[in-house]
């Protein structure tokens, strides 16, 4: 299965309802099997194309730079995805590595 990623950066997206209900009319008349959303602090709200959406909360962190840390993010998802992880588990593998490079780990 071909991964296609289209980042929107930081949008708060339960805030926004005008907004939310065009990404998601925009993103339903597509033929994406997974839609990833990533909010910054708000964490991640994603959905597989047969299921709901659903929301995974970002981690805790002390933040010491924050560039990159969305590339870290997708990073930690594609090598999740690659050895045919859940998407649940890519989106988890995804916050791990975001967080690691905003708290100066990586």
């Amino acid at each position: 299965m071909r991964l296609y990623i289209i980042q929107i950066r930081s949008l708060p997206f339960k805030t926004i309802p005008v907004l939310q209900y065009s990404y998601r009319t925009s993103l339903y008349q597509n033929s994406f099997s997974v839609i990833c959303l990533t909010c910054g602090s708000e964490g991640v709200h994603y959905k597989a194309a047969s299921g709901n959406w659903q929301h995974m909360p970002a981690q805790p962190v002390t933040v010491k730079n924050a560039t990159g840390a969305g590339d870290a993010f997708w990073a930690g998802f594609i090598s999740a995805w690659n050895v045919k992880q859940t998407l649940d588990d890519c989106v988890h593998h995804g916050i791990e590595i975001a967080s690691r490079k905003l708290s100066g780990d990586l």
